[in-house]
């Protein structure tokens, strides 16, 4: 990719995801693995020409919805609920509350590191 076409994506990026719907975004937005439009798939996947954040695993985004829904007891700072694992430092998730604490702390974090990123340039 050219200079310009990584700023088109990058603009592609901060048009679907602006500020704003960071910060009103749903769990469901952010971590929906069924859909290519949900935020850490933008992150992960859709801007990895920008930069490659593969490998590791899903606990990189603090928060992740499970495709495997097995019992799992917390452990390393990592719990494990019915439908989304996260890191314990994020406090506790009401699974039925998708507004729980740890998205709103999420989303000040990806906007912090989105206003960061937007001071960047790709050169073309």
């Amino acid at each position: 990719m050219t200079g310009p076409d990584l700023n088109q994506l990058w603009s592609d990026f901060l048009t679907a995801w602006p500020p704003e719907r960071v910060r009103q975004m749903t769990l469901e937005e952010y971590t929906n693995p069924g859909k290519d439009d949900a935020f850490i798939y933008w992150v992960e996947s859709r801007l990895e020409k920008l930069g490659r954040i593969w490998g590791g695993s899903a606990f990189k985004f603090g928060i992740y919805c499970r495709d495997k829904t097995v019992a799992k007891e917390a452990s390393g700072g990592r719990v494990w609920g019915e439908k989304y694992a996260w890191l314990s430092k994020f406090g506790a998730i009401l699974e039925s509350d998708p507004y729980g604490p740890s998205l709103a702390v999420l989303c000040e974090a990806q906007l912090e590191i989105m206003g960061l990123l937007r001071k960047l340039r790709v050169k073309p």
